[in-house]
Parts: C-alpha cells; sequence; structure tokens
C-alpha cells in the first residue's frame, strides 16, 4: 500500500520514503528479530502494549490508578526486553498488593500489571509529563 486514501498528511506521517523513493510503513509498533528469525512484538512507541495477548492502554491503566482512594499519582511503564508485564509506578499511602487489588475491581486481569512500585514521587520531563525513561531505570533498579 502507498498509503492512505485522501489522507495526504496521515501518509506523510506514516510513510516515509526510503532513500527519498519507495514509501515504507510505520506504524509504532515496535519488537525485535531473535536469533532464529521471529519476530517478537513488544509494544507501540504510543501508549498501547501487549500484556497476556491482549492490547492494553496505559493511559486506561493509570486512569484506573488514579480512581484508587490514596494514589496521588501514577505512571505504567510497558513490558520492554527482559521485563515481562507492566510495571506500574504510583505515588500513593497504599502498599503495592493494595494498589493491584484495588485495580483488579475495576479492570480486566489481563490489563493489571504486572508489578506496582510506589515511589514519593514520579519523575517527570521539563514538560510535566511522566519520565518514562527514568522509570525504566527505576524498573530495573526494582527487578533486581
Amino acid at each position: 500500500m502507498a498509503g492512505y486514501w485522501r489522507r495526504p498528511e496521515l501518509t506523510a506521517q506514516r510513510f516515509r520514503r526510503v532513500h527519498g523513493l519507495f514509501p515504507q510503513l510505520h506504524t509504532g509498533d515496535h519488537g525485535h528479530v531473535d536469533d532464529d528469525g521471529y519476530v517478537h512484538f513488544a509494544g507501540r512507541r504510543d501508549d498501547v502494549y501487549k500484556e497476556k495477548g491482549t492490547r492494553v492502554s496505559a493511559t486506561e491503566v493509570e486512569a484506573a490508578a488514579y480512581r484508587v482512594d490514596g494514589v496521588a499519582a501514577a505512571g505504567v511503564l510497558p513490558p520492554a526486553d527482559g521485563r515481562d508485564g507492566a510495571t506500574l509506578f504510583v505515588v500513593a499511602a497504599l502498599t503495592p498488593a493494595d494498589v493491584l487489588r484495588r485495580l483488579r475491581e475495576q479492570l480486566e486481569e489481563m490489563k493489571v500489571p504486572a508489578r506496582c512500585v510506589v515511589l514519593p514521587d514520579l519523575p517527570l520531563t521539563g514538560n510535566g509529563k511522566v519520565d518514562r525513561r527514568a522509570l525504566a531505570r527505576l524498573a530495573g533498579e526494582h527487578d533486581g
């Protein structure tokens, strides 16, 4: 396919020209190819990722966390290489187990993150958004 029907702006965004000639679709999906040639889907550059075979929106999980009494801030780190399952980071006056238990009251089981980490503050970017790169570093610290 060479682009989207009557959507030149979306075509330009998603179909980048290789060597200035051939359109190449960029979906936002990311993953890796292993040594045997198998493609492993890790997630998307937007807020959607796969958890237990189900598409999950990090925004949906974060919104559910904000509805938990005692949670002041929340950020989801989608699964990545070397880490199975998403990690929910919260600023809360609850234990991680309590946060996950209360999330199960709102979300389908496959959407509940694999782990929860309680922090005194969430790292933020200069724009005031959750700094997911900093969360990835913190996830590495909490995995070991």
